[in-house]
This record gives C-alpha cells, structure tokens and sequence, in this order.
C-alpha cells in the first residue's frame, strides 16, 4: 500500500498574491538588515526570485511576495470531505490544526504526560491542536503507550472529526524513543549510517518496516524520518543519522524508508531541508550555516530531497539552517519564503504538507522568541508548525494576523487543506490495515483468554475432584455450587454458549463499567444503540472509560462481526440514558433509583425518566445513526448475540431500539428499521 502526499496530481486555481511585508520588517529589526527578493514576473503570477538577496534593498517598503495557489485533492471523495470539512470549521479551528504540540501542553501544570485525565481532556477538547509529538518520557511501556495514544486519538476524533498527528522521532540508531528504550521489547533498527553504507535498499526498507510496524501497532501515525540529510567529513552532529556523504546513495535510502513506512501505514517525513549534513554545529543549541550555492545545493543536498518528492513524501520539515548563499541574510530556513515558498514549492514543486522543525530549539528561539516564531513561519510558507515553547499565544499571534487580514484567508486554507488532505489520505489508505490490526490484536486476546480459562478450569476440575475425593459427597457439592451462582451460568456454560452460538467475542471488563448486581428478574430490554464513532470497538470503549461517568454497554460489535463484551450480564451498567417522560410506565420500569443506588451518576429533577438501565442490556454497534447500511457480518454477530443472551437468562427480552426509550437520540440509522423489525418479529435480522 502506497501513501502519496498531497500530490503531484493535485490541482491548482487561482493564483493569489500575499505580502510578508510584517514578517519581513521584523526580521530587518532583529537581524540588522533583511533583503529584498529579486521579482520575477510570469504568466502564473509573482514568484520569488532565487537570486542572492540584495542587502540594501532593507531600505525598501514594497513587501516580499509569494504565490498562494487553492489547494485541491485528485480524489474526488476526500476533495468533497475536504471542502465540506474546510466550509464548517472557524478560523480558531483552522489555526490550531496547523500546530503539532509537546505532549506536556496537554497538561496544565506542565507535568510530563503520560496518561489521559480530565485535565489532559479538556485542553485536547479546547484546543483541538493538529498533532501531538511524544517523546521517549512520555512513553514508560507498551501498554502505558498504547493506552495513552488511543485514548487521545478517541478524543480527538470526538472532539474535531478528524485524526490526531500522533508523532514520534524514530529514526533508529541514536535517535529512536522506542527501540533505545528498554521498557519496550521491540528491537532497533541500527544506525542510518551503516544501512547507508551497506549499500542495500531493501534493507533500508525492511529497517523501515520494521519501525512502522511497531509504530502502527502502538498507535503511532507520523515518524520524523527519514533523515535525508547528506553528511560531509567536516561535520559531525548528523554522523551516525545520516545514510552517507554520496548524494545519489543518500536518495536511493530515502525513498527505500519512504516506501517502507508507507507499507507499515505510517506517514513519514523526510528532514532536515534544504540539509543540515554540511554545517557545523547542533542547532538544539544555537544557529547553523549552510554556506552553499544554489547550484551547490542542487548537486549535493538536495538530491535526497527531489528523490523524496518524486516518491511522494507526505511531509518535509525544514531546517533551521540558515542559507545566506539562498536568502541574503543570516534566518534560518525555517523563516524563509526564499527556502520554502521559492526553492521547495516552486522551483522544486513540492505540493505536500512542510513542517518546521521544533520551534523550541535555540536556532529559531534565538532570533523570534517563544510566541513569535510560530507566525513568522507560517508567513514564510510552512504548514504545519512543530512544538512551539507557547502553543497558545503563537496560536492567538497567528489567529490574529488571520482576523487582521495580514494573513489571507486563502494562505490559512491553503495550508488546513493541504493537512485535511494528508489526514484523510492517511486514514483511507489505512482503513484496512486498523481493521487487520484489531482483528489480530482481538484473536490474540481472545485466544489468550481462552487458555486462561482453560487452565482455570482444570484448576477447578482439579480443586473439586480432590474436593469430592474428601468429602466423598460430589452430589451435595455440585448442588451447593448451583445454588451460589442463583441459576446463573458457570464460567464453562458460558463458554460453552459463546461457541454455540458462533460468537467471536472477548471480554473488556473495566472497573468503571460495573455499577451493581442485576439479576435475571430487572432483565425486561435488549437496547440496540449505535456508537458516537465509526473506527473500532475499543477506541469506543477507551473513550467511555476516560469519560469520567462509567458511561458503557454490554457489548459493542464491530463491522467485521466481532463483539467486545465490557460488562457481565449480570452487572447493570450506564447506556441507555434518560427517556421520555411517562416511558418508565410505558415500559415497565418502576424501580428507578435503582441506578443511583449502584454507582452511575445520580440524575435529578432536569431528567424525566431514567430507569432503563436497571432492566436492559446495552449493545452497540460501530456505526454512526444518521445513514449507511450495515455489514452482513455485523448483523449476523447481532443475531448471534441475541441468541447468546437469550440462553443466558433462559426467556427472549423485547429488543428495542434506543429511539424508543429516548426521543430525538440519533442510534442507530434509518435503514435499521428493517432490521428492527424482524429481530422483534423473528429474533434475526433477516
């Protein structure tokens, strides 16, 4: 499966032209004189010249400017998902997705994030940032990481309808936050360097692959990599990064990494343009030079970069190199409409998403400061804008520069559109490979628990028969146990009816679930209910279980047919919400407090009638009401199901869908009603 940027196919309208005149003066203040861009006019429209800039021309007023052309996918369904999607948000909305954020802004004591709270929830929700960078802190063991991007991932797609950039630098080698960490049992890839020296691009690409893989299975969607750098012997920081000192060898690696991230489903990114190989000097801690000619850069550094284009990378992040030989002046890159808008965009045509390197180094902190780096960025051309030291007074700069017009509204779309584009690209490329995902992660556990209960049970088998060997009385004990469990299954028997009924179903049970005993005499309802999201079973159950309320249902079933049980079907458990009024009598219920005497959330005067849960079982199913049909093996897994219940409790409950108890509820979609009601007439839907 391959993964295309925003594309060599994508269309392009209307040419605008945006001044940088701000940007420009405030960077002539701080770095004693900023030049003037060569203007060459053509038939497109005003383009940046590349011509060495002109220091005297800091006298000048007339604004530097660059062409800002309408963005446009060349699939006709994500350009429609794009457009609608552009047409609803705010402009705050638009802002905050060009930013990708430290895990610790998530935080509102700046703590180190690690898990999901309330806190973390409720700045995720209001600021609906565009990604998220971990780094190896962040990140304690596999099952800590997995829980912590899949809960951010639910949130965020509840929150904004759109996937969360979830980052990591995982170059391997020296820079590799999961295979140098020995929490993790995956295993590194092994420095750049000697791949590059090898000369093998297949191992490159399997290195890759490898590091997708895990990334992919541990929530991860964006990798910074690879490094696309060419090192020279007079430098040293990129070494052991980069694949080599030849230009052409450097480029084969990179498109080998490209390809194989993009067959693990993970966006890649090739940094650190124009190239940082050459300089001296790390700019984490101060400001570096590239002192290279144009012609100079096109025979050497930029060889990986162009080879990376043609291979469609999805992102390239800009360095913070300054490029004196390029600009005239010493600003890095990063702050360049000569580097990004010029030489990327237009002369190499670059359509996919740029990306700065983290704003939070010295090299662009030093020049701008914490809040301001961030705009002059984006005003210089760049997309996406990576960790700022102030997400939200850079947010607010740029949100303001948008409301004053010294941004156009067609340079914020163009960019919003170019990630829109990415984001869906990606998730349509990878639908498959999540469903892959979670079938085999769901088998796994399903077979694991399947060996746990079988050694539980001849545990048990085991503890009775020397039980019945002491006591010689296996009778009066086989009816003791009957009489505990109250008519209810054993363990085996429910098994047993599991596979009877041709269920593939593991359990979830979370504490936060379980509100109280129910017995067989509160069951009266099977309530059918669709999810709020369309991805998978557990991104819905992660995100009722940080929602702080217990908010769940017995079961939720996937479009593959596979069910997820996260309460017992003798526990009550919070799914049905309030109703009408008068439908506690309706439909029976008269016991209500029931509900707050076991744990969920006491209601009050404002709700008319709450009683369901006590009497029903909760199922749902991955799809959102409102439209679209459902898969024959969903529906097949909700006949099973019932018939599982059923044998349960030994009666058929009325099933009923959650619009009957509570009017204006949007579970469960129109072409469902045919369904309904041949499960109501014959317990099936067909």
């Amino acid at each position: 499966m391959k993964m295309g940027h925003v594309g060599q196919n994508t269309l392009k309208t209307s040419v605008l032209l945006v001044g940088f005149c701000t940007a420009l003066l405030c960077a002539a203040v701080a770095l004693g004189g900023c030049a003037q861009a060569e203007e060459e006019q053509s038939s497109s429209g005003v383009t940046i010249s590349l011509a060495q800039l002109d220091d005297s021309s800091s006298e000048s007023s007339a604004p530097q400017q660059v062409v800002v052309e309408e963005v446009h996918s060349d699939d006709a369904d994500i350009e429609s998902q794009v457009q609608a999607k552009l047409a609803e948000m705010s402009n705050e909305q638009k802002v905050a997705q060009l930013f990708v954020v430290t895990g610790e802004t998530l935080c509102s004591d700046g703590s180190t994030l690690t898990y999901v709270d309330d806190d973390v929830r409720k700045n995720l929700r209001e600021s609906q940032v565009g990604g998220v960078c971990f780094i190896g802190s962040n990140l304690e063991d596999e099952e800590q990481t997995r829980t912590l991007l899949s809960e951010l991932q639910a949130e965020a797609k509840a929150n904004t309808g759109l996937p969360l950039m979830l980052c990591v630098d995982e170059e391997g080698g020296e820079v590799a936050r999961i295979g140098q960490n020995d929490a993790f049992p995956q295993k590194d890839a092994g420095e750049a360097r000697a791949i590059g020296d090898a000369g093998d691009t297949a191992q490159a690409q399997d290195a890759a692959k490898m590091m997708g893989d895990y990334l992919f299975d541990l929530g991860f969607n964006v990798n910074f990599a690879p490094v696309a750098d060419v090192d020279t012997p007079e430098a040293d920081t990129m070494q052991s990064r980069s694949f080599g000192e030849d230009p052409q060898r450097v480029a084969e690696m990179v498109v080998a990494q490209i390809k194989g991230y993009a067959q693990a489903g993970i966006m890649s990114t090739a940094k650190h343009f124009p190239g940082i190989g050459s300089a001296i000097g790390d700019s984490h801690d101060e400001g570096i030079t590239l002192n290279k000619t144009r012609e100079q850069l096109l025979a050497e550094d930029l060889v990986p970069f162009t080879a990376a284009i043609d291979a469609s990378v999805p992102m390239i992040m800009i360095g913070h190199i300054a490029c004196p030989e390029i600009t005239g002046d010493n600003r890095p890159a990063t702050f360049s409409p000569a580097v990004i808008s010029g030489l990327l965009r237009n002369e190499l045509g670059y359509e996919g998403v740029v990306i700065t390197d983290a704003l939070n180094m010295a090299a662009a902190t030093q020049i701008y400061g914490e809040d301001e780096a961030a705009l002059r960025a984006f005003e210089a051309g760049a997309d996406m804008l990576l960790t700022p030291l102030n997400y939200s007074q850079a947010s607010a700069l740029i949100l303001d520069a948008v409301n004053a017009g010294s941004i156009s509204q067609e340079r914020l779309d163009a960019s919003v559109a170019r990630i829109l584009i990415m984001k869906y690209k990606y998730e349509k490329a990878t639908s498959k490979m999540r469903d892959d995902a979670q079938k085999t992660a769901k088998d796994t556990a399903a077979k694991k628990a399947e060996e746990e209960a079988k050694e539980k049970e001849d545990e048990a088998n085991k503890d009775k028969a020397s039980n019945n060997d002491e006591t010689g009385n296996e009778e009066a004990d086989s009816k003791d146990e009957e009489d505990n469990n109250d008519g209810a299954p054993t363990e085996q028997e429910r098994t047993n009816n599991v596979s009877a009924a041709n269920l593939n179903m593991t359990e979830d049970y979370r504490a936060s679930f379980v509100h109280g005993d129910k017995g067989a005499e509160y069951q009266k309802y099977i309530v059918l209910h669709d999810t709020e999201g369309t991805g998978d079973a557990y991104s819905v159950i992660n995100y009722w279980d940080g929602s702080g309320q217990g908010v769940a249902a017995h079961f939720v079933i996937n479009t593959d047919g596979s069910v997820v049980q996260c309460v017992p079907l003798d526990k009550i458990t919070h799914h049905a919400g309030f109703g009408d009024a008068g439908h506690n009598a309706q439909y029976g219920v008269e016991d209500e407090s029931r509900d707050d005497k076991v744990g969920t959330v006491p209601i009050g005067d404002w709700a008319p009638d709450y009683g369901m849960n006590s009497y029903s079982v909760g199922i749902e199913m991955v799809h959102v009401g409102g439209s679209g049909y459902y898969p024959e093996e969903q529906l097949n897994a909700l006949d099973a199901l019932i018939a599982y219940i059923d044998s349960y409790y030994g009666f058929e409950s009325t099933i009923i869908d959650h619009k009957a108890w509570r009017s204006g509820n949007s579970d469960t979609s129109p072409e469902f009603a045919g369904y309904l009601a041949n499960y109501q007439d014959h317990r099936t839907h067909n």
